[in-house]
């Protein structure tokens, strides 16, 4: 079968956008299921520069502009790689051209412009996907297997906590200013929960009802010239993005789903994630260093607590604090090719595998990605009606 012929907005020779360098570069140049055909940039030059920079073929085409990449008729996927702020104005040309599409998240910097993105797919017939890789992941497809073969019988409750490393409210580089302007699309609700959460409820289920509770910890964010090595602070800026996300809820299964993510650093030997699935047979203790464990997660270990292996205890046994030797089983999480592609890069991979192969539930498509958009917009809406963490608590004013 002839390759998917690629053409890549984003990939930049100066460093100051390295994702694209990172995880859809070593995977384009490894498989023989797509081919570079073209690169885009917001200059013919820089694209240019870009080719020579990656030493890509001679016969990679050079792009300074998406409508200009959207009429080449070699171009079968067009793959946006850019920071959200230039997502829609790339991909409405591309979309429109008939191209297929991926797009790294969020889908767009706001919700208006993800239900339009979406709008245009569906008009015009085009495949779509986003780059969240819980689908794909095979540290996800072992915890879905083991709950849906009935490791752990019916799943009663979850409760997920971790941590978002970039907002410990330490000073930041100016360059990542945008993390902490909500209108800018990027933040840690529309990347971090957004990546994990994705993963969350592709293995469990969507949310039957919930309450959430946005909060800013941090607001005072101190900016420092990232070329000054003494990271002197230029500027303070006010932040309107959450650094602490709450969230409990009911999923369709009934299950119950209590869920926590806090900007900063974990305490020390503690993981970033800590996912734990109860049933009625059994449990499952998942961990990872990184709280999106779609994104990386070499380190990620399941554990299978299987009860039907314990023995049973007595009252008394819990009151005297009295410990239980429990065997608990280690689910492997398998290696296959792309794991030699190595670190972010091999999850990416197996998205644009399974793009390729057709196999449509093993990625998410933007259809996915807007029912991921639209229940943020309704944590922000909610977030806007009852201000900082939530609702007033007015027991302690009750007249007693």
């Amino acid at each position: 079968m002839a390759p998917i012929r690629v053409g890549l907005i984003g990939l930049s020779a100066n460093g100051a956008t390295s994702w694209a360098s990172k995880t859809h570069l070593p995977y384009l140049l490894s498989t023989s299921k797509y081919e570079l055909v073209a690169l885009c940039n917001s200059s013919v030059a820089s694209a240019e520069k870009a080719i020579q920079h990656f030493k890509l073929p001679a016969t990679v085409k050079a792009y300074g502009s998406p409508q200009d990449l959207a009429q080449d008729p070699d171009v079968d996927l067009a793959v946006c790689a850019t920071g959200v702020e230039h997502h829609f104005s790339s991909l409405v040309p591309l979309v429109k051209a008939g191209k297929d599409v991926f797009t790294e998240v969020p889908l767009a910097m706001n919700i208006d412009q993800a239900r339009e993105l979406w709008s245009l797919a569906q008009q015009h017939k085009v495949r779509t996907m986003i780059g969240m890789q819980g689908q794909a992941n095979p540290a996800v497809k072992v915890i879905k297997n083991a709950i849906e073969s009935g490791k752990i019988g019916k799943v009663l409750s979850i409760t997920i906590t971790g941590y978002a490393e970039a907002y410990t409210g330490d000073p930041n580089p100016e360059s990542s200013v945008h993390l902490f302007q909500r209108a800018q699309g990027a933040n840690m609700m529309t990347v971090w929960f957004l990546h994990t959460f994705n993963f969350i409820l592709h293995t469990l289920g969507e949310l039957a009802s919930f309450d959430s509770m946005l909060g800013i910890s941090h607001p005072e964010i101190a900016l420092f010239d990232p070329k000054d090595p003494t990271k002197k602070t230029q500027r303070t800026i006010t932040s309107d993005t959450p650094d602490q996300i709450f969230l409990q809820g009911k999923l369709v299964s009934n299950a119950l789903l209590s869920f926590h993510m806090e900007g900063g650093a974990p305490f020390p030997g503690e993981p970033g994630l800590r996912w734990h699935i109860v049933g009625e047979k059994g449990e499952l203790l998942i961990t990872n260093n990184m709280m999106m464990m779609d994104v990386l997660h070499t380190s990620a270990k399941v554990q299978w607590l299987d009860y039907s292996r314990r023995a049973k205890s007595a009252v008394n046994d819990v009151l005297n604090d009295k410990p239980q030797s429990i065997p608990v089983t280690e689910l492997e999480v398998p290696k296959d090719e792309l794991s030699k592609v190595g670190d972010m890069a091999e999850n990416v991979g197996r998205l644009y595998e399974a793009f390729a192969d057709g196999e449509n539930g093993m990625y998410a498509d933007w259809e996915v990605g807007l029912r991921r958009h639209e229940l943020m917009e309704e944590m922000f809406q909610r977030w806007d009606g009852q201000g900082n963490f939530g609702r007033e608590a007015k027991y302690m004013k009750a007249d007693i």
